[in-house]
């Protein structure tokens, strides 16, 4: 009899646990884009930034799309600036604009493009950027694709198009979405497998690629820049582990050179190799998914907000 009762317990449990696990996959899985994508709206200018030219298209969805461009130093080239999850960062553009004209194109509800950002319209910004070039007179031996963090996914698409590219420079980005998740929701990205599948994309890159990586990043961490870097399949390619810097602080101007940061900040320790922030980052994501379920009206409510603050 105690036997059965302890047998009866042990799958009471095993079946709850399963359950547990089962509706945080589910959750996260439902809310991915409320996850991944924190629309800005504000645009943020400084001292030195100049005044950008703007241009609307519409995407597939006939969404109306802001595209900003701005005239650089070297009028021969321009860079299609790709930008992360937390949006447009306009202080790097003092640095960009010696390399080349720029044209940023703003995802689907970021700044003043129309509509919400999902998985699915995220790619297609980057055939409108590419197309806006062209249209400006642009070959594409002189367009340069700049894919910071998540950006790096649709440079990766774009780069996996177009052969004959000026070259195409890769920071601190990651091979797939689901290898992301897992660093922060651990066993409960079972659901995310195929999303932004960057590592496909760059099995099809023909053209120069330039990747960089901080070494102690804890928000895209080191190897899944290194398993990206590895699935390129040009034979012009070069990876450099960055030792200074943290994931949104980088020398651009060393960059373009092929070399390593210069500067080294320390914003909230961000500048130092740290383990302990680090597990505690993903904890603290691990926490709030759980405390977002028990929220009245359980996941997929109205209530939740799994955003988490994450930058990409």
């Amino acid at each position: 009899m105690n036997k059965d009762r302890i047998a009866k317990k042990i799958l009471f449990i095993v079946v709850l646990i399963t359950l547990i696990w089962l509706i945080i996959s589910i959750t996260v899985r439902l809310n991915v884009n409320e996850i991944v994508f924190h629309p800005l709206k504000r645009y943020y200018s400084y001292p030195g930034i100049p005044q950008y030219t703007q241009y609307f298209t519409v995407n597939s969805q006939n969404q109306k799309i802001d595209l900003k461009y701005y005239q650089g130093q070297k009028p021969g080239k321009i860079v299609l600036y790709f930008y992360g999850n937390g949006g447009f960062s306009t202080i790097y553009l003092k640095d960009l604009i010696q390399q080349g004209n720029i044209l940023v194109p703003n995802y689907p509800g970021y700044l003043e493009s129309e509509g919400k950002p999902t998985i699915d319209n995220f790619y297609e910004i980057g055939d409108i950027a590419y197309q806006k070039a062209l249209d400006l007179g642009y070959r594409e031996d002189q367009i340069i694709i700049w894919g910071h963090s998540l950006g790096g996914s649709v440079a990766a698409y774009i780069s996996s198009k177009n052969p004959n590219l000026n070259k195409t420079i890769l920071v601190n980005t990651f091979n797939n979405l689901e290898n992301e998740c897992e660093k922060r929701f651990y066993i409960f990205c079972i659901f995310g497998q195929g999303l932004l599948p960057s590592e496909e994309y760059a099995t099809k890159i023909q053209g120069k690629v330039r990747q960089f990586h901080y070494k102690y990043n804890t928000t895209v961490p080191l190897d899944l820049g290194q398993k990206l870097y590895e699935s390129v399949s040009s034979d012009d390619k070069k990876f450099t582990i960055l030792e200074i810097g943290d994931h949104n602080n980088f020398d651009i101007p060393k960059i373009f050179e092929d070399g390593h940061f210069l500067r080294k900040t320390y914003i909230l320790g961000l500048g130092n190799p740290s383990f302990l922030l680090h597990t505690y980052t993903q904890m603290r994501c691990l926490f709030m998914v759980i405390w977002e379920i028990s929220l009245p009206g359980g996941f997929g409510s109205k209530n939740m907000d799994l955003r988490l603050f994450i930058k990409l």
